[in-house]
């Protein structure tokens, strides 16, 4: 058997960027074993907690994420100016995280406590939504894991051949690696734009609905075969052996040269106005990397254990079939949960080893601060010049008008 990408109804790939089996193909197999079997173990505890972290976990992650995410957007803004151009990766990178938070974790969310896919409904507003909806959220999904690649490849110049830092990693540089890499997702995702479209299905005399499916019948292999294959090694497989080797190198590199780090520092203050939070940052990247590994790892697993069930390499005993699929249906969304806390915790890093990014956090508070006060000053007195005039001639009295005079009057107010 093929292996098959999770989707809903309408063809739009549901979930993480992952190759996964449709719920159903769980269901197919479940009743097929169930009706071959007089006794099975059910997985009515695992559908449980798979509901309790959908209805109640994802909100949280959602929320918190959409919080950290913001405030890092700043804060990695300044520091891409003045300490290090590589913080420029990580903050684009917190633009794909609230897309894929919203579009992905958000909805998930939404169609669990109300039953109404929001992406559904997007896209079938318009066949050319239908196209550029599912080709946008694939390009993101993919072009995240890109930019981790980017980072960890200055991650290791600064550590390996510190001296090339103020050649090799430049603002100028990032952006122009950035626009290669859009450049060439948005190509592999570009067939989005002839393989789905709008079809309408006439389900009576006069009951019609309408669904963004995949429509190129002639290219069924690409889309069962070739396609999963592909998306599962640009967007998970390829970027995490990438990852991986830079990780260790860089690794094994800074602790190599801890004794060299006071030789270096005088030749890198000609280039860096902070050496300090330059040497931090490393260790911010390098925490980071390890946290995508480790997640990544763990969904590659899980798909390959899946596809191994579809080929039959791995038998499912029929008595515990229901129970082996709820366990996976579980298992995924526990590594979905691990990936949005990679997505929406990286926050914490940033503040537990980044005293530059505790400072210019800082900054923004106070400014947001001084901001709010302005404006209340400014409506304090704004008020009270309204409100003055009214008040002196409230204060006026018929006796102090006769001595003052008509013109001390009209002076006054």
């Amino acid at each position: 058997m093929e292996p098959h990408i999770m989707e809903d109804t309408n063809g739009f790939y549901m979930g993480t960027n992952e190759t996964v089996m449709t719920n159903e193909y769980y269901d197919y197999y479940e009743n097929a074993y169930a009706s071959l079997c007089t006794e099975t173990v059910d997985g009515k505890t695992e559908d449980a907690v798979n509901s309790f972290l959908h209805t109640y976990v994802f909100p949280i992650l959602l929320l918190v994420g959409t919080i950290g995410n913001l405030i890092s957007l700043r804060c990695l803004h300044q520091l891409s100016i003045n300490v290090w151009s590589s913080c420029l990766y990580l903050n684009v990178l917190c633009v794909v995280d609230l897309f894929v938070l919203f579009v992905d974790c958000g909805n998930r969310w939404f169609v669990k406590v109300t039953e109404q896919n929001l992406s559904d409904k997007i896209m079938k507003t318009s066949a050319a939504i239908c196209k550029v909806y599912p080709f946008v959220f694939q390009f993101i999904l993919h072009i995240g894991p890109w930019i981790l690649v980017a980072s960890s490849v200055e991650m290791m110049i600064a550590a390996r051949y510190p001296l090339l830092i103020y050649k090799m990693c430049t603002r100028e540089r990032a952006k122009a690696v950035m626009l290669l890499m859009t450049v060439l997702l948005m190509c592999l995702n570009m067939h989005y734009f002839w393989t789905h479209g709008l079809v309408t299905y006439n389900e009576g005399p006069t009951h019609s609905q309408t669904q963004c499916i995949y429509i190129e019948e002639f290219s069924e292999y690409f889309r069962d075969t070739v396609w999963p294959f592909l998306s599962l090694a640009v967007g998970d497989v390829i970027p995490l052996i990438v990852v991986s080797a830079l990780f260790f190198t860089t690794t094994a590199a800074m602790m190599r040269g801890r004794h060299k780090q006071n030789d270096l520092k005088k030749t890198l203050e000609k280039y860096f106005m902070d050496i300090h939070s330059l040497n931090e940052l490393k260790t911010t990247f390098v925490l980071i990397s390890l946290f995508y590994i480790i997640v990544i790892t763990l969904r590659v697993i899980l798909v390959t254990v899946e596809y191994l069930i579809q080929l039959r390499a791995v038998e499912i005993p029929c008595e515990v079939a229901s129970k082996v699929y709820a366990v996976i249906g579980l298992l995924h969304t526990i590594i979905d949960i691990l990936f949005y806390c990679y997505i929406s915790f990286k926050i914490v890093i940033y503040l537990a080893t980044s005293r530059r990014f505790r400072k210019e956090l800082v900054n923004m508070v106070v400014s947001v601060i001084s901001v709010c006060q302005r404006k209340d000053r400014i409506n304090l007195s704004t008020n009270n010049l309204a409100a003055k005039p009214l008040m002196e001639v409230d204060h006026i009295t018929p006796s102090s008008q006769t001595e003052a005079g008509p013109s001390n009057i009209s002076t006054n107010v």
